[in-house]
């Protein structure tokens, strides 16, 4: 197992999704060729809801219990204050160069506020094990039930399969740290795995689906021809239906649901499904045309 894997694994504990109450619609879709999901919230229990979602508190706490683990003592007051104004900074940078929704990469972050905090020249793996151990205490995630059973069904029918989502570079670690197995070999595609982290961009915006549209094509496969599986009606379900992918809203767990009803987006759209269980995604799927 990956040393990150194993780091994730050890810090977590078991959670279990909470039932939103919603009666999931179960629409069958022809000629699907590929299924394309999001990660916190739809694939994996998220403890917060998304990625690094926990309250001012929570992550206040958080950094100093991280920090003190590390041995580092704190030289500010207000700990997630500057943390958090180190990112405004990078995003209004990436802003500033016409990005519309900029993402961090959070090793640069822990870099500069570790420099703040005058811990200068530390190693790049120690870095990584701060940023592990404070993601794991802010924001706890566990594997959805099913998910390695679902994935295996889509696989045996034959359709490919990919990510899209906003995450940071121990993300892809959570397949290894929760079933044993990579994300390749549950059967997704390098080329269809998008995160946030890398292209500096996340969602809502459509601009982190083109990669994916592109790939897609590169092998054969139009928009139309894939469905995009995410628990948020403005992050996943709206740019993904915009880029010309189904989208299938996960109602899975009562943490992370975000049917975003306050924004003009979201009520414009409907899902083409919902699902409850990710066991659900086999009967929506039908490769014959």
């Amino acid at each position: 197992m990956h040393l990150q894997a194993e780091r994730i694994y050890s810090l977590s504990s078991k959670l279990t999704p909470i039932s939103t109450g919603v009666t999931p619609e179960l629409h069958s879709m022809k000629g699907i060729k590929a299924c394309i999901f999001d990660l916190y919230g739809t694939l994996f229990i998220s403890g917060s809801g998304d990625i690094s979602l926990a309250n001012g508190i929570d992550r206040e706490q958080s950094l100093r219990m991280v920090l003190k683990k590390h041995g580092i003592t704190p030289t500010k007051e207000f700990l997630w204050d500057y943390f958090q104004s180190l990112i405004v900074q990078s995003q209004e940078a990436e802003k500033a160069k016409g990005t519309d929704y900029p993402e961090v990469e959070i090793r640069e972050i822990w870099e500069k506020f570790l420099a703040g905090m005058g811990v200068k020249g530390c190693l790049h793996s120690h870095i990584e094990s701060i940023a592990i151990d404070y993601e794991c205490m802010a924001n706890p995630v566990y594997s959805m039930p099913s998910l390695s059973e679902a994935l295996k069904s889509l696989r045996d029918k034959g359709m490919l399969l990919g990510i899209v989502s906003n995450a940071q570079f121990f993300t892809p670690h959570l397949f290894e740290a929760f079933t044993g197995k990579t994300a390749q070999e549950h059967g997704f595609s390098k080329e269809l795995c998008i995160y946030s982290y890398e292209l500096r961009t996340g969602k809502p915006s459509p601009e982190i689906y083109q990669p994916l549209v592109k790939n897609l094509k590169a092998k054969g496969i139009v928009p139309e021809e894939a469905i995009f599986v995410g628990n948020d009606m403005r992050n996943d379900i709206w740019p993904a239906q915009a880029s010309g992918l189904k989208g299938v809203l996960f109602a899975g767990d009562k943490r992370s649901l975000r049917l975003r009803t306050e924004d003009p987006r979201s009520e414009r759209q409907r899902p083409d499904s919902v699902i409850t269980d990710l066991n659900q995604l086999i009967h929506l799927v039908d490769k014959k045309t």
